[in-house]
């Protein structure tokens, strides 16, 4: 049968029709009492029944809207646990973020059931059973969403009694089967359920199969039911002879038994609500300090437990929940049947904290693909001097920094000469994601430091056209910025990989860029020519990747040259037959081709076939790690090209890289309206960056469009000119990376506020290195320093 909305709800209704809430006197001190005084036989409940309308006539008149909110569905949030419980405040969030606009804030009912502190006491059960009786009595919600397993239980018993027929929705549930409540009319909801498998499998890849682990929990009412799924669990597994289960013990006991536990021991957290001498057990207090004097690495599989020196597990989020939980709830107010939702479970992620992995030894790199890591390092560049007075000054900085990035890796790698091969690895590729870091935090800081100088090199060119010696000094510093920019790209190279964007590439413009670098890398003995081919055509391809290609095969080529030598770096335009283009595993036709050839020791037929495996290296120790040209194969591939290799002992190697050529449109940008100035002018647009510099360049770029321009240096005065310009705002660029609030989270807040325009985002960080996720963007994204051109042609397609 559908459930109505409109059904069960109640209201203490004065004659005029209008809600009336009234406060009773002396409502905790039994039954009615004659008041204690009285003058002239009036009562003070006399008095305040007089004032009652006018009482009630302020009131509507200081709450607006409160005839809308009546109108709208009451929904009743009852939490199993306590507020500032973290798990409990990051789900309700996710609750009412879900609901927004659809319950009102005065319309949504939070309790809280405090069932960690007050587990297994029926007295304290029955006390808020008679509170929600009588809080709930005339004001019935039209759902009830349960949050965790004491909640659960508890309406289990109580909801007939107190909300019957009212559905609930149901998360949070540590302990039941996936198809509970099927048969219970009105219940539907989300089950948590507990990662014991999976935190346990993670615990061996990366601990190993012999690592003795203990299972922790309690002697609660949730923490037996939690111990009975991880003894069920361990029913069915190899290992379950090294896994035990502790559950019985004093917080001082527990301390005690890990110390005397074999060093090499692993704890797995299910939940510690109580000790067994009934101590409240507080995540936010007792967990760090516990984490602390274990010296023994101890996992959770719970989101909120990140940060308090756990090492981390496959996990939950509570905010994704709550989230979840919300859409359930709003599907069921639009008329949904309960019955037609089917129970869902969790979703679990691997999660770690960076600090915990750093204390315990585990390297990144061996954490499942996809794990979010909290606590990483900050940039090391917080603070700049005052930004250089031309685009010169800027690269000699930038030149300056590369120079000291690749000397502290050299030194880096002479100093672990002397370690095994297997640390070797593990070293180089720690470095390497420090380096990558590194690079990360300074190129954003530089790339904010030249947007102001390529801003206002453009717009001193355009007013000096037609002046030969000023254009032409504005042209050259407009050309040494945007060589600052792509030296910067390519110390992102250099320190990490990026994400996969295939655009029309110029390939001889490419290797062209990167002469100054590559010289400097290889030794002075060493010569190294380039010849390009002036008729190549464009390929399809990423710069970065391209970048990377050639910086491995040169530096690959100098490695196998001992002492003086030559190196020969050339492009050329080829076409493959038929018996050619099999051999390569390409289809016939023309192709762009990079080679890279060296004067260096060559190779043997067994060196030629391994040349490619990652890990293979024919250096000495400490001068490599083999993945070197197995990142070159990977990436060729993965631009739908081919790799030919040729060599032999003492005559040296050639590499052949075969790229696609581009089509004609590839890459192409539509151009620019003929009169962008005439498109633009007048409309407004909310420019929010906290970079004082360019965000005045940008100001000073804008208003010579036509564009009037409002300006915010952070998320709180953005909000602020939302508010009083909301109705003016035609556009909006927004800084994706800021102290008070990221970019995407203040687009959200500001469409909640009534603006409604599509944003165009901006960031100074390299893509992986802002610890934001960038996919799936409500807006495009324009890396800084970009051109002017560029941001009006985004502003001329924004709609309203």
């Amino acid at each position: 049968m559908r459930y109505s909305a409109a059904v069960a709800r109640k209201r203490v209704v004065s004659e005029g029709g209008t809600t009336v809430w009234w406060p009773v006197l002396s409502a905790n001190r039994g039954a009615s009492r004659a008041l204690p005084w009285r003058a002239g036989g009036v009562s003070l409940r006399d008095v305040l029944s007089a004032l009652a309308p006018v009482g009630l006539a302020w009131a509507l008149g200081q709450v607006p809207g409160s005839a809308a909110a009546s109108d709208a569905p009451h929904v009743l949030v009852l939490n199993s646990y306590h507020p500032q419980y973290r798990w409990t405040d990051a789900l309700v969030n996710g609750v009412r973020t879900g609901l927004a606009g659809v319950v009102p804030e005065e319309n949504l009912h939070i309790e809280y059931m405090d069932g960690r502190r007050f587990l297994g006491q029926p007295a304290y059960q029955a006390s808020l059973l008679d509170l929600y009786r009588i809080k709930y009595r005339e004001v019935r919600p039209e759902l009830v969403i349960s949050s965790d397993d004491v909640a659960l239980r508890f309406l289990e018993r109580h909801r007939e009694e107190l909300f019957p027929g009212v559905p609930i929705v149901f998360c949070g549930v540590n302990v039941a089967d996936p198809e509970w409540g099927a048969e219970l009319s009105g219940w539907t909801g989300i089950v948590e359920g507990l990662e014991i498998v999976g935190n346990l499998d993670l615990i061996r890849e990366l601990h190993g199969p012999g690592a003795p682990i203990v299972i922790l929990s309690d002697r609660t009412e949730l923490g037996v039911r939690m111990t009975q799924e991880a003894q069920r669990v361990l029913a069915t597994r190899d290992d379950a002879d090294r896994i035990s289960v502790w559950d019985e013990f004093s917080l001082a006991e527990l301390r005690t038994r890990a110390r005397e536990s074999a060093p090499e021991t692993v704890f797995l957290l299910l939940a510690i609500h109580k000790d067994e001498t009934g101590a409240y057990f507080s995540f936010d207090d007792d967990l760090p300090a516990l984490t602390t004097d274990l010296e023994r690495p101890m996992y959770g599989m719970f989101g909120m437990l990140l940060g308090r020196g756990v090492v981390g597990g496959i996990m939950n989020d509570p905010f994704t929940h709550g989230r979840r939980t919300a859409a359930i709830a709003r599907r069921i107010l639009a008329g949904e049947e309960t019955a037609a939702i089917a129970v869902s479970t969790a979703e679990y992620a691997p999660g770690f904290d960076y600090e915990a992995l750093v204390r315990f030894g585990l390297p990144i790199a061996r954490l499942p693909a996809g794990s979010r890591v909290v606590n990483r390092p900050p940039s090391v560049l917080r603070e700049h001097p005052v930004a250089a007075a031309t685009a010169v000054s800027a690269v000699a900085v930038l030149g300056a920094c590369v120079a000291i990035l690749w000397l502290a890796l050299r030194r880096s790698r002479q100093a672990n000469e002397s370690l095994a091969r297997s640390e070797e690895r593990l070293a180089t590729a720690q470095k390497l994601e420090m380096l990558g870091r590194l690079a990360g935090g300074m190129a954003h800081d530089f790339n904010n430091l030249l947007f102001p100088i390529l801003f206002y090199a453009d717009l001193g060119r355009r007013a000096a056209a037609g002046q030969s010696e000023t254009e032409e000094a504005f042209r050259e510093i407009e050309g040494a910025a945007l060589r600052a920019r792509d030296l910067t790209s390519e110390l992102l190279a250099l320190g990490r990989p990026r994400p996969f964007d295939r655009t029309a590439l110029d390939l001889n413009e490419t290797v062209e860029n990167l002469q100054d670098l590559l010289r400097h890398r290889i030794p002075e003995s060493i010569e190294t020519s380039f010849e390009l081919d002036p008729e190549l055509a464009n390929v399809t391809a990423d710069r970065g990747q391209v970048e990377q290609i050639v910086i491995n095969l040169v530096a690959n080529a100098a490695d196998a040259i001992k002492g003086t030598g030559r190196i020969w770096v050339r492009t050329r335009l080829v076409e493959l037959d038929a018996a050619q283009a099999a051999e390569l595993g390409l289809e016939p036709g023309k192709y762009a081709c990079l080679s890279v050839r060296d004067t260096g020791s060559g190779m043997d037929a067994e060196t030629r076939e391994r040349a490619f495996e990652p890990f293979f290296t024919t250096k000495p120790e400490g001068r490599g790690t083999g993945l070197g040209l197995a990142s070159v194969h990977g990436a060729v591939r993965q631009h739908d090209g081919a790799l030919g290799l040729e060599s032999a002992p003492g005559e040296g190697t050639r590499v052949s890289v075969f790229l696609p050529l581009a089509s004609s449109a590839a890459g192409a940008l539509e151009p620019l309206p003929s009169e962008p100035r005439e498109r633009l002018r007048g409309r407004t647009v909310l420019v929010v960056e906290d970079q004082d510099r360019v965000r005045r360049a940008l100001r000073v770029g804008l208003e010579r469009y036509g564009l009037r321009v409002l300006e915010a240096s952070g998320p709180r005065a953005a909000i602020e000119l939302a508010e009083n310009h909301a109705t003016g705002i035609d556009a909006m660029v927004l800084d994706l990376v800021m102290p008070e609030m990221d970019g995407r989270a203040l687009f959200e807040r500001l469409r909640t506020r009534g603006l409604r325009v599509a944003p165009i985002f901006m960031s100074g960080y390299a893509e992986d290195t802002s610890g934001l996720d960038t996919a799936d963007l409500p807006g495009p994204l324009l890396r800084k320093p970009f051109q002017l051109d560029v941001l009006i042609e985004h502003l001329t397609n924004v709609k309203r």
